[in-house]
């Protein structure tokens, strides 16, 4: 059975945020962190619990990191297992950044009516994209 993974805004900003950055760095390592992160998504959509609990999960044990490898370090996805078919990313942060997801953060600032969408960051296929993907957003359930 596969999860649906959601994003909060937050999140999606996140993302958005990491990839610009990237892209304005060097296109071939932000073409390589899209199917970093979209290999990690795909892995989170069968098996979120094999995650690590998050360091703030004293109050909510579904409370997870996804460790999302590229480089030399990569990146931290915080998400909740809301239920039995559904998992929502709050927050993406990079490795080599103090990691400090706040719990009280990830219940009230992303709160779940803060949500995008169910969606995926980037379309299928944009990996192939040179420069920024003109529609980032599509529906991505199991």
């Amino acid at each position: 059975m596969k999860f649906t993974v959601r994003y909060t805004l937050q999140a999606e900003e996140d993302l958005l945020r990491l990839y610009d950055f990237l892209l304005e760095q060097d296109l071939p390592a932000a073409a390589n962190a899209l199917r970093a992160l979209t290999k990690s998504v795909e892995m989170l959509e069968m098996f979120p619990f094999s995650c690590r609990k998050a360091q703030c999960a004293e109050e909510n044990p579904l409370l997870r990191e996804l460790i999302i490898p590229f480089g030399n370090s990569g990146y931290v996805a915080l998400f909740e297992i809301e239920d039995a078919q559904t998992v929502t990313i709050l927050a993406v942060r990079h490795q080599r950044k103090a990691i400090t997801f706040d719990t009280q953060m990830s219940f009230n600032r992303l709160n779940r009516a803060n949500f995008a969408s169910q969606s995926m960051l980037f379309p299928p296929g944009s990996e192939q994209i040179v420069g920024k993907p003109q529609s980032r957003f599509h529906a991505r359930s199991g």
